[in-house]
């Protein structure tokens, strides 16, 4: 600004010269005087005088004639700094391992929030926190997904190492073929099915192992900085943890007299003199039961309440992706909800519905003249199908027919599948109906085409068992 004795004042602002009449040097001035400021850019002019608010903010208070004398103004492409420089930022969290393990069998991965654990020959304190035998702290370096990063800057896959780091991991879940079976016996029965789900199942697992881990970053105890902390139950990503938590409920259920079923370890019955028996079948962390006696199911139902933290979801509705409905006249599953996400998701909504899964006749063979499509995309939509056949025995032939092709697929293997979609696009409402009564009769009935591939000329087999005039079990 230059101001000469009393005259003009020549201000520059955002390259524009203004100029203010009838003024005088500071030393001269009179009077106060009011200047009036101009700008090219009237949205960040405003937007720094509302305290950097938004277009959108900005905008509102122009429709809704909420300041007077607001002018019009549009978005711009200017970056206000004041705003970039006022927002948090959080460094992110280095991917490459910046500790080295000094000795064999040192760490224990616990893979759970980036801690490691130390060696299991650790004496353990009173407050469950164990030391290092050589009384340093227990560094290492951290596993980053599975991947260590090696001295000569290589990286190989880190697996933990079956018989040091853990034992058997392998945890049963019931069948489908179970959960079918109890539902035709419950309602030829007349009982009713009942649900419960456990909170947070594999933290009730109890280690037959040593794991430790390292103190939490940021809590750990001041003065024993080296120490670190020995697990009593499991956790979630330890590979026991499944294994862990099926046992501890195994053992819950025998300790209450339950007996578990010798072809199916996921089903539990107990029985007593009078006649009253109740059946539990397991899936990870859902329960279903029933029983002939109500107060067996509620003492049932209180014991397993006392002994986890569980929710109790009343009669079974929903249950691994299966619609159940319990009504008057039997027990009707199906899975709509779920075949609805499979159209929406492989683009096959508006497509138009066919009579059948397959065209009658039809051989599929591997086409070594066709066109390759993504193997991934197959795959995904080859599995979708299989979770359907949960409910839907009638696309099970078709399904198990395009599986055979998950490598090398080609368009008339997808053409196949896509036909498979449109079968379902017309019956999603179609399930199983369980009727009540009935002599609880279980007949089986197979056939299979002689020599019918176009390969290997092998046969095609499957099987239906049906019991009460519904089925239970087919392939």
């Amino acid at each position: 600004m230059d101001v000469m004795g009393r005259g003009s004042v020549k201000l520059l602002l955002n390259g524009v010269n203004h100029v203010v009449a009838e003024s005088q040097a500071p030393s001269q001035v009179q009077s106060d005087q009011c200047l009036h400021t101009r700008t090219q850019n009237l949205f960040h002019l405003w937007h720094r005088r509302y305290g950097h608010l938004s277009y959108k903010g900005l905008r509102t208070l122009v429709y809704k004639n909420m300041v007077r004398g607001l002018p019009q103004f549009t978005a711009t492409s200017v970056t206000c700094t004041d705003c970039i420089n006022g927002k948090q930022h959080r460094d992110p969290i280095s991917k490459k391992s910046i500790w080295r393990a000094t000795q064999k069998l040192t760490l224990i991965h616990a893979d759970i929030c980036d801690l490691e654990c130390g060696d299991g020959e650790d004496d353990e304190n009173e407050e469950g926190v164990s030391e290092n035998e050589n009384g340093k702290n227990i560094d290492g370096e951290t596993c980053d997904e599975g991947v260590r990063e090696e001295e000569d800057g290589s990286s190989e896959d880190e697996e933990r190492k079956y018989g040091v780091d853990y034992t058997e991991d392998f945890a049963l879940v019931a069948r489908m073929d179970t959960v079918r079976m109890i539902i035709a016996l419950a309602e030829q029965k007349n009982w009713m099915i009942f649900q419960l789900d456990v909170k947070s199942a594999f933290l009730h697992g109890e280690l037959s192992e040593d794991v430790y881990v390292e103190q939490p970053r940021g809590y750990e105890k001041k003065g024993s900085e080296h120490l670190v902390y020995k697990l009593h139950k499991a956790l979630y990503r330890l590979k026991q943890a499944p294994r862990a938590w099926f046992s501890r409920i195994e053992a819950h259920f025998i300790s209450e007299g339950f007996e578990r079923c010798n072809s199916e370890q996921t089903l539990f019955t107990r029985r007593s003199r009078e006649g009253k028996v109740i059946i539990v079948n397991v899936y990870v962390d859902d329960l279903i039961f029933t029983s002939n006696v109500e107060v067996m199911m509620s003492k049932f139902k209180s014991s397993m309440l006392r002994e986890f933290d569980m929710s109790d979801l009343g009669k079974m509705r929903f249950f691994l992706g299966i619609e159940v409905l319990q009504k008057s006249d039997g027990i009707y599953i199906c899975q709509r909800k779920y075949a609805l996400e499979v159209l929406r998701r492989f683009g096959m909504m508006e497509s138009n519905s066919v009579g059948s899964p397959i065209v009658p006749g039809f051989k599929i063979s591997k086409d070594q003249n066709g066109d390759l499509v993504d193997e991934t995309y197959y795959k995904q939509l080859v599995g979708s199908l299989m979770y359907l056949t949960a409910t839907r025995p009638d696309m099970m032939f078709v399904t198990c027919l395009i599986s055979g092709y998950m490598t090398k697929s080609m368009e008339i293997h997808l053409q196949a599948a896509k036909r498979a979609l449109r079968y379902l696009k017309g019956t999603v409402n179609y399930g199983i109906h369980y009727k009540k009564g009935g002599d609880g009769e279980l007949l089986a009935f197979t056939d299979n085409d002689y020599a019918g591939d176009m390969e290997d000329k092998k046969s095609t087999s499957g099987y239906v068992f049906i019991m009460n005039s519904s089925d239970v079990s087919w392939c």
